[in-house]
Order: structure tokens, then C-alpha cells, then sequence
């Protein structure tokens, strides 16, 4: 979990994946090895940007599930999610973390829950009709709770994201020495790449 005191940053992308590697460090099973290793390739392909990184993760026909009191609303396709990532990297709405506070992991599925983190600028949530957006360009924080089950193929690929979301925060707007600290996909990229 990342906090806004003192020089932490507000979000902690590869904070996401280290829970994975936890278990990957332990599990002996290569079906569900191979499973963990292609959600934590997912995880890191999101949060750097990286649509083909994601893509070679997934099952020759996945479908997503984003269940919300809204209904579902993920996209059902390849070309669905192509697009759908595509939109998400364009609109800079990548920077993610997801503190993971439960792992579970079968031969069928993983399991996954705690808070997302994500944060975007201004005109990504006003599209989505979030509350509490001004007029202006800033960046903004949302947090929400959520629960996701990753199905898996055969062959240890995902077959989709069925996510399930609880309580989502009020968005909170963020200063200019808060997102200095956070970097751009792409400066992930970089880093993980560096290390």
C-alpha cells in the first residue's frame, strides 16, 4: 500500500506484481507456475504500456467481464480488447497499482483482490462521468475495491479479466509534487528495463 506522506509516491505500479512473484517463488506446480507467469507479464504490460506485452498473455479468444452496479461492460473480443487498451494508453490512464491482499491459484483460474489505484488526468474521468472532476487538466486518484478472476486456458494463457468492483473512493485530485513522483508508463518501462 503507497501513501501520499512525506516522499512516497502516490501509487507504487510494481507493487502490483510483487504478491505474483511471491508465489511464483514457491509454487511448484508448472501448469499454475505458467499461469502466475503470464498474469504477472499481464500486470506488467499494463502498467508500462505495453499493449503487445499484454496481448501475448492472453488466450486466442478472451473476453472481459467489468461487473459493476452498472452492469458489465468489458470488452468481448481481441480486437475488443485491442481497442479498449488502446483507448486506456492513449487517454495516459495507465498508471495503475493493485494492492493485492489475497492470491489464489488453481488449475482453472486465478484469484485475485484488494484496492486498484489508478490514476488518470481530468478528461479521462469526466468522459467516464465521475463525480467530483473540475474543469481543469489536473490528475486525479481513484480508488476502489475490487475482486478479479483471472480463467485459464489449457495452455496457461488467460482467458479473460472478470473483475468485480465493491467501493469505489471519491476521486481525489492530486498536487503537482505528487504526480512528479509517479512515473509515465513509459518511464516504467524504462526502469524495469534498467533493472
Amino acid at each position: 500500500m503507497t501513501t501520499t506522506q512525506g516522499t512516497a509516491p502516490v501509487i507504487d505500479a510494481t507493487s502490483t506484481w510483487r504478491i505474483v512473484d511471491d508465489r511464483l517463488a514457491t509454487e511448484t506446480d508448472p501448469h499454475r507456475r505458467t499461469a502466475l507467469g503470464h498474469l504477472r507479464e499481464h500486470m506488467v504490460g499494463e502498467a508500462t504500456g505495453d499493449l503487445p506485452r499484454v496481448l501475448v498473455t492472453l488466450a486466442d479468444e478472451p473476453a472481459y467481464h467489468f461487473w459493476s452496479p452498472a452492469g458489465d461492460w468489458g470488452p468481448k473480443s481481441r480486437d475488443a480488447i485491442v481497442e479498449y487498451y488502446t483507448g486506456l494508453f492513449a487517454a495516459d490512464a495507465g498508471r495503475l497499482e493493485f494492492d493485492m491482499e489475497h492470491l489464489v491459484v488453481d488449475r482453472d483460474c486465478i484469484v485475485n483482490e484488494g484496492t486498484l489505484r489508478m490514476i488518470a488526468p481530468a478528461a479521462f474521468w469526466r468522459e467516464r462521468s465521475y463525480p467530483g472532476v473540475d474543469d481543469g487538466d489536473g490528475w486525479y486518484l481513484m480508488a476502489a475495491r475490487m475482486t478479479i478472476i483471472w480463467p485459464v486456458a489449457a495452455d496457461g494463457r488467460l482467458v479473460g479479466e472478470d473483475s468485480y468492483t465493491g467501493t469505489v473512493e471519491p476521486l481525489r485530485r492530486l498536487t503537482d509534487d505528487e504526480m512528479a513522483l509517479v512515473p509515465s508508463p513509459a518511464e516504467l518501462r524504462e526502469r524495469l528495463a534498467d533493472a
